[in-house]
């Protein structure tokens, strides 16, 4: 289920009365999904808690009972066992909560049949006491197993339905007997059914209320990360804004300042861009820019390098480990881009935009280096504009593009 269509069930369900124990068939279904791995813990717990208590019992029995009567018992019991290691496995092992849903609910009712065949093998007046520990199955069922409402008025229905169907077979039974029986069962599991009602609706609204506000935390987390992005990208150009370069340029330069990489920081600028927006209009000047800017981005070696509008005609780079000749390379790459894309320019000396750079290197053979190299590529760069434009200066050394 996507996350909106997940949110409009939630608020349609939170809309719902009050005491439903149900959600629309879709968010049913995911709600089942999602509960599904704890309520197979609490089986297998309950299901083992089931077993120790079943071996103390048959241990009960085997001390006080001897002859045709304790085989019988060591029997049913014996099947018992077998039946509910066997629930146990199916729910260990399977992933579908349809499946586990349906093996506790017909095992539940299942053990109350098991349970019941158990005093057709008893003699009285023992198996009158038997009879009053038949309310452990509406405890185990709505109480320690965390069924859904629904499943626990099913078992405990039918449970009901099996036990006084039992009590009717057994004429013998006294009628006090009978009653106190009947009585103790149905007063119990009743008040059962209740706490599992209350149970389930409680968690059912607390679901609502968690999925929603998580939604909402997920919401305005989304939208935050969204809005930042956007006040550090460039809307002309689709790169970084001058404030997202100041956000991440310095960690960077803390980077390579401790790993003893060089930095290199490379000043761009448009040559003659103010003739060229006069002559063509500034339509096609913001077309300019945007060409510009994307080839110079498309040289990039990776998402380590860094390329961002500063403001106007001019731009920035800053690229972790070059010095030398892998800079000089590096800063070919970007100004044969630009005259590739040979976008036309009447009153450019070559008749088409070129770029001039400026670069600086931080290195960690020079300590004041890492301070100054955006002062330092700044000052290239208007040393290259006045040196003729269309070239590139690192500090010094200039050098023809």
């Amino acid at each position: 289920m996507r996350d909106d269509e997940l949110i409009d069930e939630v608020r349609t369900n939170i809309e719902r009365p009050f005491g439903a124990v149900t959600f629309t068939p879709a968010l049913e279904e995911h709600y089942r999904s999602v509960t599904s791995a704890g309520r197979r813990r609490t089986a297998l717990v309950a299901g083992g808690i089931g077993l120790a208590i079943l071996q103390f019992y048959t241990a009960a029995v085997m001390a006080t009972l001897d002859g045709e009567a304790l085989a019988a018992k060591l029997r049913l019991y014996f099947g018992i066992d077998l039946f509910v290691v066997g629930v146990l496995v199916v729910i260990a092992s399977s992933r579908l909560h349809r499946t586990v849903d349906g093996v506790l609910v017909g095992s539940l009712v299942g053990t109350a049949v098991g349970v019941c065949m158990t005093y057709f093998v008893g003699e009285a007046p023992r198996v009158h006491y038997e009879m009053m520990s038949f309310i452990f199955v509406p405890v185990v069922a709505n109480s320690m197993l965390r069924l859904l409402f629904r499943q626990a008025l099913t078992v405990t229905a039918l449970s009901l339905v099996v036990f006084l169907a039992t009590l009717s077979l057994r004429p013998e039974v006294p009628l006090d007997v009978w009653l106190m029986a009947s009585m103790l069962v149905i007063a119990c599991s009743a008040m059962t059914l209740y706490a599992n009602y209350r149970s389930d609706h409680d968690e059912r609204r607390a679901f609502l209320y968690l999925t929603r506000e998580q939604w909402t935390a997920d919401a305005t987390r989304r939208r935050a990360d969204e809005l930042r992005e956007l006040s550090t990208l460039d809307p002309l150009t689709s790169i970084t804004n001058r404030r997202g370069f100041e956000e991440r340029f310095d960690p960077l330069l803390a980077y390579c300042r401790a790993e003893g990489r060089p930095l290199a920081v490379v000043m761009i600028d448009i040559d003659h861009f103010k003739a060229f927006n006069d002559r063509y209009g500034h339509p096609r000047g913001d077309a300019c820019l945007r060409s510009v800017a994307q080839t110079l981005a498309g040289q990039l070696r990776g998402p380590e390098d860094i390329i961002a509008r500063m403001g106007g005609e001019e731009f920035a780079v800053a690229a972790p480990g070059l010095a030398g000749p892998e800079l000089v390379i590096f800063l070919g790459r970007l100004a044969g881009g630009v005259a590739r894309i040979a976008v036309p320019h009447a009153g450019s000396p070559v008749g088409r935009v070129t770029v001039s750079m400026g670069c600086a290197v931080a290195h960690a053979g020079d300590p004041d280096s890492w301070g100054s190299a955006v002062t330092r590529a700044d000052r290239a760069l208007y040393r290259a504009k006045n040196a003729g434009r269309d070239r590139w200066i690192i500090d010094d050394e200039s050098v023809a593009a």
